[in-house]
């Protein structure tokens, strides 16, 4: 199995965070990858410049992304969470703080 990138969502574009998470829903609900990485180095936050994450889908009008490497870096820590996991919810706001696009991907089956 390889992918393909198909596009960008850029959070720093003029839709609002429901049409963001619309978006990235509707995406996903048609089979694509997304991903998203960190776009600054930043000791105050603690991500890794691109450092990828993957993006799961949306609850509770939250982004949930996941570490891929399983553990959750301090600026993105919650309590609510398992830290060894790597799965995260972010508001909308929270989420452009940390990352500026999400990229989309179709998968190509070999």
């Amino acid at each position: 199995m390889t992918y393909q990138f198909i596009t960008l969502i850029n959070t720093r574009n003029d839709y609002t965070a429901n049409e963001h998470l619309k978006k990235v829903q509707e995406y996903i609900d048609s089979g694509y990858i997304l991903e998203c990485s960190s776009y600054k180095r930043n000791i105050e936050i603690g991500i890794p410049r691109s450092h990828l994450h993957s993006v799961l889908g949306v609850e509770n009008d939250k982004i949930i992304i996941r570490n891929p490497y399983g553990d959750v870096f301090d600026a993105l820590w919650r309590q609510e969470y398992n830290p060894k996991n790597g799965r995260i919810a972010l508001s909308y706001e929270e989420f452009k703080k940390y990352f500026i696009a999400i990229k989309v991907n179709k998968v190509l089956w070999e």
